[in-house]
Formats: C-alpha cells, structure tokens, sequence
C-alpha cells in the first residue's frame, strides 16, 4: 500500500545518509615538499647590498632569538673559534638560526678539515676560517669547503644534508651557497694579498684588526695598521671581494662601504650585556655611557 511505499522509501533514505556519514573518505598521502636551500647573505652581497650579523658567544637559542625581534639582522656568526663551542652546540645553535630566518654562519677553530666537517655538517650557511697565512693556507681553507672537484670536502651523515636524505640536492648546491669568509689577520696574509684575492670561491675577507695588529708588532692605533688594512682593502674591490669587519654603529658600518665593506658584525652578545648594564647606571659616579670608547669603536676613531 501507500503507505509502506513511503515508508520503505524513508528507511531507504535513512540507511544512505547514515552510510555517507560514516563513509570512509578517499585518501592518499600527500608529500611535503622540503624548505629549498637558500643563503638570502650571498644574494645580497652578490647585487652590493650590506648585511648585518649578531655575533654570538653565549650557548643558548635564546641569545639568537632575542637577537632576532628587532628584525634587523641577516646572519648570525656563531663563534666557536674563542669558545668552548663543540659542534654539538653549533648544531643547535643552527637549528635557532633557521626558526628565525637568519643565516647560520660559524668561526672555526682552525684550518683542518678533519675538524671544520664536523662544524659544517651542522647545516650553516658559511664558514669563517682564522689565522691564514700563506696562499697555501687560503687555498686549502677553500677547498676543505667544497665538494669534489672544486674541492676535498668529505661527504657524511650529516644534518646539512639530512643525515643523506637530501645529499643529492644538497651537494648540488652546496658548492655555491656555503660561504666561504677568510680572515686576514696576520702579516703574512697582507703581504700575500695580491696572490690571495686571485684564488677561486673566496666569498669575504674579513679583517681582524687585534690579531693582525699583534702580529705587526704595532698598536691598535697604528698607522703601520691602518694602511696595511688599507692595502687588503685595494686589491679586494679589484677582484670585487666584499671585506667583513665588526662595526660598532651603522654610521660605521655605513661610511665603509666605499671601502669595499660590506659584511658586518654588530656588537657581539657579551659587549651588549656589559654596555647595557654601565649605560644603566651612565651619569653615576661619573660613569660615561659605553659608545664613545668601545673598544670595537677603534675601528672608528683610530684605523678609518
């Protein structure tokens, strides 16, 4: 009868929106595509632009994330040549570096590439190598960073290249986004300048004043220095290599350019700590504000 059609019809309805609602939806997994790899560094010193970096000695991500809020900064140099840094520490450090969208650069201890592979295969971005001395020195430091055949870079599991997942990708790129910055801190290297700056995959001189000045045998006020500074400076813009140095202000930093300057580091996290506590209590016991006097400000005030 009529009435049971209708209600045949009812259950029927019934019986199929239960039977959507549980329905198992057609599902098949989607992959992530990996964050590409990157180093925003280069490509700005490559179009002329300055880049600004905190350097850090203190061991904790927190030191890079606070560095990070203001938004300034670039890179961040995290020095494992004057610390107790192993990498480990460098590992972890690199990891705050990448949450913050700054690019993870680290000071080696020395020369030797048994050593530096364990630092870059944290994953930075750049490695800054001290004391150099011969052509020999700057050539080996290059080739210790690069991958076969521009170099003698081993291959490991490593984090860079996570852990082989991403070798493949990884070292295509990696000859050409790793930074290579040499430090031209002794007399040596000053006077090898003209050999130095012909060597293929340098990315940066970096001067260190203190140490090249010990070297000299002369003060930092010299003028012995000053020059010698000077003469790095002329035979880098003429093969256009950008030079690195600290710099305490932006006008600083700024006014070196001209230089060929153009890689920075800003007041590193230990200055910034004692800076901060002396300009709290500035005007006390005739207590100067830190600035004027910084011993970076040398770079100011005495060699520029």
């Amino acid at each position: 009868d009529m009435r049971g059609a209708r209600t045949l019809r009812l259950a029927l309805l019934v019986s199929a929106l239960v039977a959507a609602a549980f329905a198992i939806p057609k599902w098949s997994p989607s992959r992530k595509t990996p964050k590409p790899y990157t180093n925003p560094v280069k490509d700005k010193l490559a179009r002329g632009e300055p880049v600004f970096g905190g350097f850090v000695t203190i061991p904790s991500a927190k030191v890079i994330e606070n560095l990070a809020v203001p938004g300034y900064l670039d890179f961040v140099w995290i020095e494992a040549e004057h610390t107790e840094f192993g990498p480990d520490v460098v590992q972890e450090l690199t990891r705050a570096c990448e949450n913050e969208d700054l690019v993870p650069i680290v000071r080696v201890p020395k020369n030797d590439v048994d050593l530096v592979k364990k630092y870059i295969g944290a994953g930075v971005m750049g490695v800054v190598v001290p004391a150099l001395r011969t052509v020999e020195d700057f050539t080996y430091a290059v080739k210790m960073l690069k991958y076969p055949p521009e170099g003698f870079r081993p291959a490991g599991v490593e984090r860079g290249n996570r852990y082989l997942g991403r070798f493949a990708e990884y070292k295509a790129v990696a000859n050409k986004l790793v930074m290579v910055i040499l430090m031209i801190e002794t007399y040596d290297a000053v006077r090898n300048i003209d050999q130095i700056v012909k060597i293929p995959g340098i990315d940066v001189l970096h001067i260190g004043p203190y140490d090249l000045s010990l070297d000299m045998g002369v003060d930092m006020t010299s003028p012995i220095l000053a020059q010698a500074i000077q003469n790095v400076s002329i035979a880098a813009q003429r093969f256009g290599i950008p030079l690195g140095g600290a710099a305490p202000t932006l006008s600083n930093a700024l006014g070196r350019m001209s230089q060929g300057f153009r890689f920075f580091t800003v007041p590193g996290d230990m200055e910034m700590i004692w800076a901060g506590v002396n300009n709290y209590f500035a005007g006390a016991n005739g207590t100067k504000a830190v600035g004027a006097k910084s011993q970076h400000q040398l770079w100011e005030h005495e060699l520029f």
